[in-house]
C-alpha cells in the first residue's frame, strides 16, 4: 500500500469505491429496518419483475404466482406487512439496489484490497477508516517521492512500530509549514508584496533560508516598508478615481512625481474635452481660424461704425452751431458771450453768465457734464433746460443733491447698482462736529444707510437689469458678488486662462488671522 503509485495523487476510484461502501451500509440499514436481514439473500430481481406486472391484474388473486409471492414478502416484514401493492413494489425496489451496491463491492473487492490493504472488509469496510487513510497515504506518497521520506520509513510503518508517530510527526509537520505559509501571506498581502518578484519565482520553490534573510531585510527597514503602505493605501483610493490609468505609468517608473500633476490635468482636460465634442456635434464642424476671422471682422466694423457715428454726430452739431462772429449787439446773447470771451479781467461769474448766454452756450455744447452740486451752483434752473439728465453712479447721489438736475431736464435716465454702499452724512456731521467742538454729538448714526436718488427713483420708474457683466478680465473677480447678491443671474465672459499667478483670486491662508 505504501509502495502503490495509486496513491501519489488524489485517486477518483477509491473515492468512488469509498462511497459506494457508504451508500451500501447506509441503504441496507434503511432497508433492515423494514425487513428481515433473509430478504437480501432472495432473488429480489424476479420478484420484483413478477409482482410489478402482476399486482396491477384486475384477477390477480386468481394467480397462484401473486398469491405466492405476496405471501413471501409479507412474512420478510419486520413489523405490520405493507398493504399497499405500490408501496411494496418500491420497498422491493429499494432493497434491489442494495443487492446491487453489495454485487458491485464484491466485484471491486480485489481492487479495494490492494488500495487498503488490512482495511478493506469488503461491504463491512469502516468508511471512516478508508477516508482517513485516503488522506493520510497522498502526502506521505507525496513526501516518499520528493525525498523527504526514505525506504526506513516505509519499513517502519510497514512493520506498524512507528506509524503513529510517523504520522502525527508529519502532521505536525504539515500544520507549521501551512501555518508558516499563512504567515507569510499574510505579511505579503499586509505590505502588497508581489511574491514572484520578491523571490525571484514562487513560494514552493523557496529555501527557508532566503526566506529568512528577506524578513530580516524587512525588519531592519521598517519606516520604508511603512512608506510604501501608505503609498499602496493611496494607489488603492487613486484607483477608484478617474486617475486610476495613471497609476500604471507611476508604477514602471514612466512618469516623474514632478509631472504627475499636470499629466493628470492635460488627460482630464483632453478627456473633457472629447467628452465635450460626442455630446456637441457642432463643434466637431467647429473652425477655430474662420470664428476668429469673423470676431476679427465684427471688431473692425464696429470701431469703424463707432468713427463714422461720431463724424455724423459732430456734422449734426456743426449744422446747428450758431454764429457769433461780428454783428452781435452787446446786449444780445451773442454779444455777451463774445465780450466775455474778449475781456481779460472782472469776468462776470459763470452762473450770472449761465442765466444770460445760457441758450446760446447749449447750442454751442449741447452736452454738459457735471455733479449735482454744480448745477444747482451754476446753472438757473430758470434758463437751462435739457432733453436728458443722466445719473451714473446713482446709488451715490443724495434725493435732496438730485433733485434740481432733475427738474432741469424733459426725461430721466439713473444708472446705478442697489447693492452698491449708499451715500452717507458721516463726512458732513465730522465738518459739524469740527465747527462746533463743545457739541457731543454720537457720530454712529451718520454711518447708517441714507436712501439714493436710485432707490427712490426704482419705485416709480421702470427699470431694467444688465445681465452681462464685461469688466473683469477673470470670472473668479466677481464669482462672489454673484453668488451673493445677484443670485448668479449676471453672465459673465469666461477667461480663456483657468489658472494663472497674474490673473484671477487666490486663496492665501492666514494661520494667526482674526
Amino acid at each position: 500500500m505504501l509502495t502503490d503509485p495509486s496513491w501519489d495523487r488524489s485517486n477518483p476510484q477509491a473515492e468512488k469505491l469509498i462511497n459506494t461502501v457508504q451508500k451500501f451500509q447506509e441503504e441496507r440499514t434503511e432497508a433492515l429496518e423494514r425487513f428481515s436481514e433473509r430478504i437480501l439473500e432472495q432473488d429480489l430481481e424476479h420478484w420484483l419483475t413478477d409482482y410489478r406486472a402482476l399486482s396491477v391484474k384486475f384477477f390477480r388473486i386468481f394467480y397462484s404466482r401473486y398469491r405466492q409471492l405476496s405471501q413471501e414478502i409479507k412474512s420478510l416484514y419486520n413489523d405490520q406487512p405493507e398493504k399497499d401493492r405500490a408501496l411494496i413494489v418500491r420497498h422491493l425496489e429499494q432493497t434491489l439496489g442494495v443487492q446491487r451496491l453489495r454485487e458491485e463491492i464484491n466485484n471491486e473487492a480485489p481492487y479495494g484490497k490492494s488500495l487498503f490493504g488490512l482495511f478493506w472488509s469488503d461491504e463491512e469496510s469502516d468508511v471512516a477508516n478508508l477516508q482517513k487513510f485516503a488522506e493520510w497515504i497522498v502526502p506521505f506518497r507525496q513526501a516518499l517521492n520528493g525525498g523527504i521520506f526514505d525506504g526506513t520509513v516505509v519499513e517502519l510503518v510497514s512493520k506498524g512500530n512507528a506509524g503513529t508517530k510517523v504520522q502525527d510527526g508529519f502532521q505536525s509537520l504539515n500544520d507549521v509549514w501551512q501555518a508558516f505559509m499563512d504567515a507569510w501571506q499574510a505579511l505579503c498581502d499586509k505590505v502588497g508584496a508581489d511574491q514572484s518578484v520578491v523571490l525571484s519565482g514562487n513560494l514552493e520553490s523557496a529555501t527557508l533560508g532566503a526566506l529568512e534573510d528577506k524578513i530580516i531585510v524587512w525588519r531592519d527597514h521598517l519606516s520604508t516598508i511603512q512608506r510604501w503602505s501608505q503609498f499602496l493605501n493611496v494607489c488603492k483610493i487613486v484607483g477608484e478615481t478617474v486617475a486610476h490609468p495613471i497609476l500604471d505609468l507611476v508604477k514602471k517608473g514612466d512618469i516623474v512625481a514632478e509631472d504627475l500633476m499636470s499629466c493628470f490635468w492635460a488627460n482630464f482636460a483632453d478627456d473633457v474635452l472629447r467628452l465635450v465634442f460626442a455630446e456637441r456635434p457642432e463643434l466637431t464642424n467647429f473652425v477655430g481660424d474662420i470664428h476668429e476671422n469673423k470676431i476679427q471682422e465684427f471688431a473692425d466694423l464696429d470701431k469703424e461704425l463707432i468713427g463714422w457715428n461720431s463724424h455724423r454726430l459732430l456734422s449734426i452739431l456743426f449744422d446747428n452751431r450758431p454764429t457769433i462772429s461780428g454783428g452781435a449787439s452787446s446786449g444780445s446773447e451773442s454779444g455777451i458771450l463774445l465780450g466775455e470771451i474778449s475781456r481779460k479781467r472782472g469776468h462776470m461769474p459763470i452762473r450770472k453768465l449761465m442765466s444770460n448766454v445760457g441758450g446760446l452756450v447749449q447750442k454751442i455744447k449741447p452736452c454738459f457734464m457735471m455733479s449735482p452740486l454744480s448745477i444747482a451752483q451754476f446753472l438757473d434752473p430758470k434758463t437751462a433746460k435739457f432733453d436728458v439728465v443722466i445719473f451714473d453712479e446713482a446709488s451715490q447721489v443724495k434725493p435732496e443733491d438730485a433733485l434740481g438736475a432733475v427738474m432741469r431736464g424733459q426725461q430721466l435716465v439713473v444708472m446705478g447698482d442697489m447693492r452698491q454702499l449708499p451715500p452717507t452724512s458721516f463726512f458732513d456731521n465730522i465738518v459739524a462736529a469740527e465747527e462746533d467742538e463743545d457739541e457731543e454729538e454720537d457720530l454712529s448714526a451718520s454711518l447708517s444707510d441714507i436712501e439714493s436718488i436710485l432707490a427712490q427713483c426704482k419705485r416709480t420708474f421702470p427699470s431694467k437689469s444688465l445681465n452681462w457683466h464685461y469688466r473683469s478680465r477673470h470670472e473668479s473677480l466677481i464669482a462672489v458678488s454673484n453668488q451673493e447678491f445677484y443670485d448668479n443671474r449676471l453672465l459673465i465672459y469666461p477667461s480663456a486662462v483657468d489658472r494663472s499667478d497674474d490673473l484671477g483670486l487666490e486663496f492665501v491662508h492666514v494661520s494667526d488671522g482674526i
